[in-house]
């Protein structure tokens, strides 16, 4: 393995030299010959390698847009005041309602003249919405106690469905029905919530059925896109698979405590957010493997509402302090927690096709191009700056103790390094990626890079 691996094999790294022959500098980084009279020193100390960190991380940083980078749980944007349901709209926008207001509108972080314009000047108390297959935004409107239809084209703000209580979260299936799940009681946490299925004709209700009733606790649904539903709730503990033909519930998720909201894509993958220590869950209906991809956002306050990104590849989530951030749904490796002088910095491994493998991560100060991994189309998503070639060097520095090791049978893994309390390291960034392969022998074809991580410190 072309990282650090953790033995004493000078023949097995002769012949690695030889393999890599003609691969530039990645060969003569990875060498455990290239090993200075510093780096030994660095396996004494761990202060001495957060000088050298720094220092290498005081070179200029580019951002590397071209490459499959993830901040962790960046922050899209803070609005001063409660952020409550997030819609991506028909052009990309991002669409919120802000609930102290009571209002609804599309929210562009990045604008030099209306970060924020209202889609009308009616009050709305939006605790749901969603774009409609006509293209049109269906609001849950608690003023109203109606659900009210926006049309981006006029402008127009009209009554599609109405008789409801507190319309907690309405939805539309691939056939084109709008589901409501109706709080009945004000009490969101142990009041039964209804689901009816809504037909529509030009945008209004032509008829209505009750799927079911007396849901414990304000309740969101998500189009499994297979007939099915996925139904979570405040009151409930588990997400079910809802087959409203067959009036069936079957358990996907257990333990899924004060559940806020609930997406689904065409993969079979539900992404949950709790008001609970504000998590963003991963579950794979399939296999019922459950990934937490994000914890604490808005400092535990709460996780609001999710909503896919443009792309699929992402979610943007809402916290009720008024945060918005965006977490990526498929990652190998992720940063779990934030980089903080003096503190632990620790990172995910999740791969659940490669149990019981190894791994042999990497960090550097730069991430522009990359590094192709010899013998195959993979990059590694590092640059071999300065401290690459620390970060990489055999014997490990005591730094970086943790950056070989093994994934156990469900190809989970977690590994850090410490941070020293350094003042000077804060606002630096650096960036971690690594491989995983099999056994040291594996064919490079066989090895598997991961995904960068941006990592900034604070």
């Amino acid at each position: 393995m072309i990282l650090s691996i953790p033995d004493h094999d000078w023949g097995y790294w002769r012949s690695l030299n030889r393999i890599l022959i003609g691969t530039g500098s990645w060969g003569l980084l990875c060498s455990p010959f290239n090993v200075t009279r510093v780096d030994r020193m660095l396996d004494r100390s761990i202060l001495i390698a957060a000088l050298i960190i720094g220092a290498a991380m005081c070179m200029p940083v580019a951002l590397a847009q071209s490459l499959d980078i993830s901040d962790y749980q960046p922050l899209v944007g803070v609005l001063p005041d409660t952020v409550d349901d997030i819609v991506i709209g028909p052009n990309g926008e991002i669409i919120l309602s802000r609930v102290d207001i009571q209002e609804v509108g599309i929210y562009d972080p990045n604008s030099t003249t209306a970060v924020w314009t209202p889609l009308s000047t009616q009050p709305l108390l939006a605790l749901s919405m969603e774009l409609g297959p006509d293209g049109a935004l269906y609001i849950g409107d608690s003023i109203t106690h109606t659900i009210v239809r926006y049309d981006f084209v006029t402008g127009l703000l009209t009554t599609s469905s109405l008789g409801y209580f507190i319309p907690i979260d309405v939805i539309f299936d691939q056939s084109g029905s709008m589901y409501v799940a109706d709080l009945t009681s004000s009490n969101f946490f142990t009041g039964g919530t209804d689901l009816w299925r809504v037909e529509l004709v030009n945008g209004i209700e032509v008829s209505r059925l009750l799927l079911a009733s007396g849901i414990p606790g304000a309740t969101d649904v998500a189009d499994g896109m297979n007939g099915k539903l996925y139904i979570g709730a405040l009151g409930l503990t588990s997400i079910y698979e809802y087959d409203p033909i067959a009036d069936t519930a079957v358990s996907v998720a257990n333990n899924c405590f004060l559940v806020s909201d609930i997406v689904a894509t065409e993969s079979g993958v539900i992404l949950a957010s709790t008001i609970y220590n504000g998590d963003v869950t991963k579950i794979n209906a399939n296999t019922g493997q459950i990934e937490v991809i994000a914890s604490a956002l808005g400092d535990g306050s709460g996780a609001e509402d999710i909503a896919i990104d443009v792309g699929g590849k992402s979610v943007l989530v809402t916290v009720n302090t008024g945060e918005i951030h965006r977490i990526a749904i498929e990652r190998l490796l992720r940063q779990v927690t934030p980089a903080e002088v003096g503190a632990r910095v620790e990172w995910r491994l999740n791969a659940p096709a490669q149990p019981n493998w190894q791994f042999a991560m990497a960090i550097a100060s730069t991430a522009n191009s990359g590094i192709l991994i010899p013998g195959t189309m993979q990059v590694l998503p590092l640059d071999s700056d300065a401290l690459f070639n620390l970060s990489i060097t055999f014997p490990r520095p005591l730094a970086f103790a943790e950056f070989n090791g093994n994934l156990n049978a469900d190809g989970l893994a977690v590994f850090g390094m410490l941070l020293p309390n350094a003042p000077f390291l804060v606002g630096m960034t650096f960036y971690a990626a690594g491989v995983l392969y099999s056994s040291p022998t594996a064919l490079a074809e066989d090895w598997v890079a991961t995904n960068g991580t941006r990592v900034v410190i604070e």
